[in-house]
């Protein structure tokens, strides 16, 4: 299947990666180039914070520590009941929160409409603004 070219955005980085993408694949696409046309729905950008927020809360992740909460929330929805199961999903959650530092900081580089820039002690970590 042939890439679209004429949609910016997600194509170039997909293309590179080898993956062919429909130009409707995403209901919103977050890595599309800065439209002053396009608008980004309160029910949208609530989600898109939803992520920044979890972001930020895994900030202690990253210097090793375990916060009881994420403990208390992976034996409640059952995800990990043994300490070596804990670890492991911590390990994930602390790559998962790295990537998104990543796409946040290349956001805020390039502007995108739903990044706002950093003011809060979560937004010097990268997570929300």
């Amino acid at each position: 299947m042939a890439s679209d070219r004429s949609v910016p955005g997600r194509w170039a980085e997909s293309e590179r990666a080898g993956i062919a993408e429909n130009k409707n694949a995403y209901g919103t696409d977050l890595f599309i180039e800065a439209d002053s046309g396009r608008v980004i729905s309160p029910k949208q950008m609530g989600r898109i914070m939803a992520f920044h927020e979890q972001v930020a809360h895994l900030h202690e992740l990253h210097s090793g520590i375990i916060p009881s909460s994420f403990r208390r929330y992976l034996k409640a929805t059952k995800a990990a009941s043994i300490e070596q199961q804990i670890r492991m999903h911590a390990e994930v959650y602390r790559r998962y929160r790295r990537e998104w530092l990543l796409l946040i900081a290349d956001a805020r580089r390039r502007n995108f409409p739903w990044i706002t820039p950093a003011r809060s002690r979560a937004a010097l970590d990268g997570a929300i603004a």
